[in-house]
């Protein structure tokens, strides 16, 4: 099991939340039980938590996406520049995600069974997952230090999802007995008697009047399928939560006619519609996905782009 989650002293530039006030006043519900269809990512015995809650974090804005962890945790520790066995803080997350993104799970699989220096090495990154993560930022972020059990709930509804630092201790992974386990009976809800030893972050997204539920990156073996929960006296264990809004971007809308031979911005847009590697030169690959684009849309497989191509491309 891994943690790696690290504390940081606010600083008068944190944007907190509550900052900017709605136009029309939100009021929080005593139950707030939303089901998301997304995969519990695992980290196994990497310290990069911080990455798996920034995606699962991002997954639950963006409906319908899987990003990458490992695509973030290599992006992570090009900017802070710590080592493969060091954790990270709240803000490097939000750093990353808006100014980097995060790729798509099937440009980049989660493969945490690697070394922890391969895991985080950010020399394998690759133009084409760079250009795949850009699609998928995050616009404003903010932060919350050592919330109430109220405020985590406010900014779960206000928020939907929302990034929890928490200092844990074996109540993770021992019942009250001290014997190892994972199962729900045995250490749901999370107890605040067992000794602090880490930092871990999760992600809030739901609550009822007794408990807040969040997702955990140890696996969808641990507690309820991948799920635990807390009742207000554990909310002291929070010390820092941060929330985040989607990047609007605007669609890509295709116009050119491109074919064998054509480069640029226009081509990379393409491939990345198509699902290949976008690299910007339409070749041999790039001909032969338009023409299954064009068969499957019931269009002549000539592999052109043109006018007729364009507006499937659109739709």
């Amino acid at each position: 099991m891994g943690f790696g989650a690290i504390e940081r002293i606010q600083k008068p530039q944190d944007i907190l939340i509550g900052s900017f006030t709605p136009t029309i006043p939100v009021v929080t519900p005593t139950v707030y039980m939303p089901v998301y269809a997304v995969a519990i990512e695992s980290q196994h015995q990497t310290p990069s938590c911080g990455a798996h809650a920034g995606d699962m974090a991002k997954n639950l804005l963006e409906t319908g996406f899987r990003g990458s962890p490992e695509y973030l945790w290599k992006e992570i520790r090009l900017l802070d520049g710590l080592t493969p066995d060091d954790g990270c803080n709240m803000l490097t997350i939000m750093q990353v995600l808006s100014s980097k993104g995060i790729c798509s799970f099937n440009v980049l699989p989660n493969d945490t069974t690697v070394p922890n220096s391969v895991y985080a090495d950010p020399k394998t990154l690759t133009s084409s997952m760079d250009l795949d993560a850009s699609n998928h930022k995050i616009g404003v972020y903010a932060f919350a230090f050592n919330p109430t059990f109220q405020q985590i709930k406010d900014a779960i509804f206000t928020h939907k999802s929302v990034i929890m630092l928490l200092r844990v201790g074996s109540e993770f992974w021992t019942d009250k007995n001290g014997v190892s386990t994972w199962t729900e009976s045995g250490i749901l809800p999370l107890s605040p008697n067992k000794p602090i030893t880490s930092g871990h972050f999760v992600v809030a997204y739901a609550f009822d009047a007794n408990y807040i539920y969040f997702y955990n990156s140890w696996s969808d073996q641990w507690g309820r399928i991948g799920i635990g929960y807390f009742g207000i006296d554990y909310s002291s264990r929070c010390v820092e939560i941060g929330t985040m809004v989607n990047l609007t971007i605007n669609k890509y809308i295709f116009t050119k006619t491109l074919r064998l031979g054509s480069t640029g911005f226009d081509v990379k847009q393409l491939q990345t519609k198509l699902g290949i590697t976008a690299d910007g030169i339409f070749g041999a690959n790039t001909k032969k996905a338009v023409i299954v684009f064009q068969l499957l849309h019931y269009l002549v497989g000539d592999g052109i782009v043109g006018i007729n191509t364009n507006k499937a491309l659109n739709l």
